[in-house]
């Protein structure tokens, strides 16, 4: 029992290699991917809504003057995706970078609270995953579906 106690005034910083990393690299890493998720979301959708349903009923194609909306959708999923993919690169590359921040066993890193940019880093790398196969998803429906279809 007595070898379970942890002597907080003996541990050292949780993050002791987070001037290995930028804080606007671990945010990069944790934020862009959601807010790319959701910038194309909303872009997509207000183009779309305006290109086929510009008054009170839907069209069957899309209005005169908007033929380029289609293109522009496929272009800001393709950004989308390649901000998801770059922040799991960076989320990936601050993973590494941190690697050798605390030596020991995952349970006892928990249990200390040591780790904590390598712990951000996973994060990171597990929300680009997630809202790159969310953004990934969206653009095989813009593929199949047509955009005017009601």
């Amino acid at each position: 029992m007595a070898d379970e106690f942890i002597g907080y005034s003996e541990a050292r910083h949780p993050a002791r290699h987070r001037d290995h990393v930028t804080l606007t690299a671990l945010f990069f890493g944790l934020f862009a991917a959601p807010i790319a998720w959701a910038g194309n979301l909303m872009l997509t959708y207000g183009l779309s809504v305006h290109a086929c349903y510009p008054g009170n009923r839907p069209l069957d194609q899309i209005i005169r003057g908007f033929s380029f909306s289609r293109w522009l959708i496929l272009l800001c999923y393709l950004l989308a995706l390649a901000i998801s993919a770059s922040a799991a690169v960076v989320s990936y590359r601050n993973w590494r970078v941190t690697g050798t921040e605390v030596e020991g066993h995952a349970g006892h890193l928990m249990e200390k609270g040591e780790g904590r940019t390598r712990y951000l880093s996973i994060i990171g790398m597990a929300f680009s995953a997630l809202f790159f196969t969310a953004v990934l998803f969206g653009a095989i429906v813009l593929a199949i579906v047509p955009l005017c279809a009601h």
